[in-house]
């Protein structure tokens, strides 16, 4: 198993950067932005706020060139012991040829995000052997009204102040959201959002031979890693626990993201599939997803373990997970495991 490397915890009254990979969100979406930040000063932290240029492009917070650069001032200043990213868009990956991961594999800091930014987090998981850690954002979590989720508080201080107790059994919370309050409409900063029972993961499929499995954790957005598969940024390494997270995609654009990444070799390469909830998904349209993945799985000859709806990604609350830990899987309790912080023996 690929060995990695954990970056330093954070502690209380630690600065964050507050760091945009794609879109500027901080622009578009000022209220959550300004939410998020008054909650992560509520929570002890300091905040640093990424300077947008004002000939910025719309679609991204800046050129490719300038966020790379950016992003090696944040590894560099000592003063800054973690990055959190503000919010994902679809363009992170224009940034990866400029950057140096020498600077991020001498300077390793904790860095946290998810959607696109998984992006970012994968490449430097895969570049220089530093677990990153796909988990919640200023904007879309931090940024919740009135105040973020405390399921999605709990775990991501546990894994970012490296307190979780290991090894540290998955267990999902209790109620959940995917109500949605338009961000630019009257109706955001006048009520939280209606939370509903968690009927918890579905196990898709078993292991055949009923054992427990293990692997080095991957993954994030499908969307956003499918086209840096096999590339020197995102290699899924053999044995694998790979996760998805999408949000609200349509029967055809599933089928064509699972498709591909069949074509790809990866389901033949990995040990066992996570699948987070997707907001805004009908019961009957999981339930033809899930049978998706059955179909391609059986071409593929393929019998590993597969959870889905499970709380990660565009979810809320969400759980944070180490890219490059380790994690196992047993079919036979229905447990999912954090064994480690880092991958290797």
């Amino acid at each position: 198993m690929k060995q990695t490397i954990v970056p330093p915890p954070l502690k209380k009254g630690d600065t964050l950067a507050l760091f945009s990979p794609s879109s500027p969100g901080d622009v578009k979406f000022p209220q959550q932005y300004n939410n998020g930040i008054k909650a992560l000063h509520e929570l002890g932290y300091q905040t640093s706020e990424m300077e947008i240029e004002e000939n910025h492009i719309g679609y991204r917070s800046a050129s490719p060139v300038e966020r790379a650069n950016h992003l090696h001032t944040l590894f560099l200043n000592q003063e800054i012991k973690g990055i959190l990213c503000n919010i994902g868009g679809y363009n992170t990956n224009e940034m990866l040829p400029f950057i140096d991961f020498d600077i991020i594999r001498n300077h390793p800091k904790f860095i946290c995000g998810y959607s696109d930014s998984s992006v970012l987090l994968n490449a430097i998981t895969h570049k220089t052997d530093i677990v990153t850690f796909h988990g919640p954002m200023v904007i879309p979590s931090f940024g919740e009204y009135p105040k973020p989720l405390e399921y999605t508080v709990e775990y991501f201080q546990a894994m970012a102040h490296q307190t979780i107790n290991l090894p540290h059994k998955w267990t999902p919370p209790t109620e959940w959201t995917d109500e949605f309050v338009e961000w630019i409409g009257p109706s955001w900063g006048t009520r939280s959002r209606k939370m509903t029972e968690n009927k918890g993961p579905i196990w898709v499929q078993k292991h055949k031979e009923n054992t427990t499995v293990s692997g080095f954790l991957v993954g994030g957005n499908t969307d956003s890693l499918l086209p840096l598969i096999n590339t020197e940024y995102f290699k899924i390494p053999e044995n694998s626990i790979l996760f998805i997270e999408d949000i609200s995609v349509s029967i055809e654009k599933w089928a064509m993201l699972m498709w591909s990444l069949k074509i790809k070799g990866v389901f033949k390469r990995i040990n066992a599939l996570l699948i987070g909830k997707m907001e805004g998904i009908p019961n009957g349209n999981l339930l033809k997803m899930i049978e998706i993945i059955k179909e391609i799985l059986h071409y593929d000859h393929v019998e590993i373990p597969v959870v889905a709806e499970l709380d990660i990604g565009h979810t809320a609350p969400m759980f944070t997970l180490p890219i490059g830990s380790t994690i196992s899987i047993d079919s036979v309790k229905e447990e999912i495991t954090l064994v480690k912080l880092n991958g290797g023996n």
